[in-house]
């Protein structure tokens, strides 16, 4: 009973924004004609969650990212949709209506049976955003930079932070849930990304091929496992795939019907995209390019003018942060040009070689081997959870699908320059994410043709089954995979005893800094040594990283004695040094310099955490 109350109400507060967000986008493309209702509730929640997603940051920027003061302002849009409001309202009572009214009761049942299904198929998947935070790079970053900013009422600079001026749209999200409710509200939003990828899918599988393709495409979407990894943690990947999937959607849309508002949201998109994460900008380049080719055939000119325009002025303000505050828009990258700021050339080149150990290399014979080795040796890309392999295995079979159908064809051509992309940058599995999503299309209407190809009998009882069997068959492995990820978990902790029990035995530091954050209750500045990914529970500022200022290198290379060290924390303004043993073994100076400036004040032997005070 508690878990069903703790999920009431964290899914309760989902659907808030998740409505909101629909409203807001519906209201902004009211003149766009949609395919569908699959195509509608996919491309304006999108739209809505990003445009909520810059009236934070906005908020944030004036310094105004206060409860009373946000809730104001998004009290004041929604009651000007109040027209979309009215009329959703008029659908779902129509809708309501038609169902109790019906007197065919076979028509009922099979509506109930169908809630039913969905339930019981995501209710494993549903279970998972539920668990606190522990994805590293979720509570070493992304959870900890919208920590920072609820914390200090606006987007502030932090520098101690491992990316600290990167773009962060998907973030802005993260403050707004964690100002108004919690970490766990911050983890369903990039949940409820990855589920309108999977109804974005419904609706492009339809409007290019048939429903058939499109429901089989977003099964096989959520099935992923890194799809479900990454829709229910703090990491912004999912959020990044929506706005990239919904900006080709949108091109495709264009491409077929010519209908110049495709065009802008596809920019909109894109520049979304590219205020998320700084490789969404090869997508701005790529999409022009397809414009300029059109405007070259139709000799419309104001084609590719329009889209740059449109992205580069969304992303902007993220850019423009970033150059106010070193000179570079896209810091830490092209510090050769820009110069060096929050990074040193030491620490961009250890970031380089960290990418250059992902991957089986950059060479001819590992590009002609990529397919094989993506659906062989998954693990040598970076620490992520997988991908389902049938994509890879079924490869030539797209391949050959692609001379016979032209939508087959751009797919796998913008798939394939992407992860040409990719190859030659970082080879980390989780970063193919945002081309996932066509490459699935495409291989499901590559086997969608191949029925065809069969001839089967088009009589409609048999084309419902083999719909039927081939959602089942794409669902399953999702199914199984958060069925097993929830078992390996336990229960959801749903108290505050049950969480930190959690917490504590997924990450040994936990309990310190739950420890910290009763001395601190107003807040310290804490160093952390070789404990980066803990900076997410850290009440005040937390300050220890590989890169940056306040990096670990310096630290521990000052450390032959008390006073050196001492005076390296000195300058960075700590308070307490905290040191831990469980993941690298650390030598401390033993000199009366360190017993006179280091107070032992905590200590965790169980978990090799050692916590000192400062003292002159």
């Amino acid at each position: 009973m508690q878990l069903f109350f703790f999920s009431l109400l964290h899914f309760g507060a989902l659907l808030v924004l998740a409505l909101s967000s629909y409203t807001l986008g519906h209201r902004l493309t009211r003149s766009v004609s949609y395919a569908s209702a699959y195509e509608q509730i996919a491309f304006c929640t999108a739209l809505g969650l990003g445009v909520v997603a810059y009236i934070v940051f906005f908020i944030g920027m004036l310094g105004l990212l206060y409860s009373p003061v946000v809730l104001a302002i998004f009290a004041v849009l929604l009651i000007a949709c109040y027209r979309e409001w009215r009329e959703m309202g008029r659908v779902l009572v129509a809708a309501v209506r038609n169902v109790i009214r019906s007197r065919k009761r076979l028509a009922i049942a099979a509506l109930i049976a169908v809630v039913a299904a969905v339930v019981l198929v995501l209710y494993p998947a549903w279970r998972l955003p539920l668990y606190p935070p522990t994805s590293f790079d979720a509570t070493m970053y992304h959870l900890a930079a919208a920590r920072v900013y609820v914390e200090h009422h606006q987007v502030a600079f932090d520098p101690y932070l491992r990316f600290p001026l990167f773009p962060q749209t998907n973030e802005m999200l993260s403050a707004l849930m964690l100002l108004l409710y919690d970490d766990i509200a911050a983890q369903l939003v990039q949940f409820l990304m990855v589920l309108l990828i999977a109804v974005g899918l419904c609706g492009w599988g339809l409007r290019l091929f048939s429903l058939r393709v499109g429901i089989w495409a977003g099964a096989l979407w959520l099935s992923n496992p890194l799809v479900l990894a990454v829709g229910s943690t703090g990491l912004i990947d999912g959020g990044l795939a929506l706005f990239i999937c919904m900006s080709i959607y949108a091109l495709f849309n264009w491409l077929t019907t010519k209908n110049r508002k495709w065009l802008v949201l596809s920019a909109i998109f894109a520049g979304l995209g590219s205020g998320s994460k700084y490789s969404a900008l090869f997508f701005v380049g790529v999409l022009a390019l397809v414009a300029l080719y059109v405007a070259i055939r139709e000799r419309r000119w104001t084609y590719p003018v329009m889209f740059v325009a449109i992205a580069v002025a969304v992303a902007a303000p993220w850019y423009l942060r970033s150059f106010y505050y070193t000179h570079n828009p896209v810091e830490p990258f092209f510090s050769q040009v820009f110069g060096y700021h929050t990074w040193n050339e030491a620490d961009m080149q250890g970031q380089l070689k960290d990418w250059t150990l992902k991957g089986m290399g950059k060479d001819l014979n590992a590009l002609l081997l990529l397919p094989w080795n993506l659906a062989q040796y998954q693990g040598r890309f970076g620490n992520d959870l997988p991908l389902l392999t049938i994509y890879f295995w079924l490869l030539p079979l797209t391949l050959l699908a692609a001379f016979r159908n032209r939508y087959i064809r751009w797919l796998l051509l913008l798939v394939g320059a992407f992860t040409l992309f990719w190859f030659y940058s970082a080879q980390i599995q989780r970063y193919l994410l945002p081309v996932v999503p066509a490459l699935i299309l495409a291989t499901v209407a590559a086997v969608d043709l191949s029925l065809s190809w069969l001839r089967l009998p088009r009589r409609e009882p048999l084309a419902r089954l083999v719909t039927a069997v081939g959602l089942v068959l794409c669902v399953a492995p999702g199914w199984l995979f958060a069925g097993a990820r929830v078992e390996a978990r336990g229960h959801v902790p749903v108290t505050v005893a049950q969480r930190d029990a959690y917490l504590q035995a997924s990450l040994p530091a936990y309990i310190t800094h739950r420890w910290l954050s009763g001395v601190c209750d107003s807040g310290c500045t804490l160093y952390g040594l070789y404990d980066e990914d803990m900076a997410y529970f850290t009440v005040g500022d937390f300050l220890g990283n590989t890169f940056g200022p306040a990096r670990f290198s310096d630290i521990v290379g000052e450390a032959d004695t008390g006073d050196d060290l001492y005076r390296a924390l000195s300058r960075l303004g700590a308070q307490y040094f905290l040191v831990t043993e469980h993941r690298k073994d650390v030598t401390l100076p033993n000199d009366a310099s360190f017993q006179r400036h280091f107070k032992a004040v905590f200590r965790d032997a169980a978990a090799g955490v050692m916590v000192y005070k400062l003292t002159q």
